[in-house]
């Protein structure tokens, strides 16, 4: 649970980076344990981000309305910056 509260999508780099004991296959068994009792969703939730993802549904309410935002944008203005911390606090 805490790599989905950590990246909000879980894929086999975010555990590889994390250098999870047991790899991705043993993640994957608990993400899938996740999935069915309805914790997280598995599916294509970032497109190019690979094949396996898993994400709880708040992270992917929340690239829902980011994405829905920035395409009523007025194509005239400039692009907002976001800024991410590079470590966990």
């Amino acid at each position: 649970r805490t790599l989905l509260d950590r990246h909000g999508v879980v894929t086999r780099g975010a555990v590889q980076a994390e250098g999870v004991e047991g790899g991705f296959s043993a993640t994957y068994r608990v993400l899938a344990a996740f999935e069915d009792s309805g914790q997280a969703r598995r599916g294509y939730v970032v497109e190019g981000l690979g094949a396996a993802q898993f994400a709880m549904d708040g992270a992917v309410d929340r690239l829902r309305a980011a994405s829905t935002a920035r395409d009523r944008r007025d194509p005239d203005t400039a692009p907002e910056a976001l800024v991410l911390a590079a470590a966990d606090p």
